[in-house]
């Protein structure tokens, strides 16, 4: 159970490297009304995302 807002991740290139997309849900689980991230200079930029990987240590935010 993550007791965190999720992400539903609708038209996002990040979701499945983001654990507020990938977290196992509760039944009470919370969500973001809609995807938190946007398109900005040509790179989609999410200051919600939450690397799910050890490696990265959750906290890069952008993809080119």
């Amino acid at each position: 159970m993550a007791d965190i807002t999720m992400c539903g991740g609708k038209d996002c290139p990040l979701k499945e490297k983001c654990y507020r997309f990938t977290a196992p849900e509760s039944e009470r689980q919370s969500y973001f009304l809609g995807t938190p991230g946007k398109m900005e200079d040509g790179k989609f930029v999410c200051n919600k995302y939450w690397d799910n990987s050890e490696k990265n240590g959750r906290n890069h935010n952008e993809i080119q």
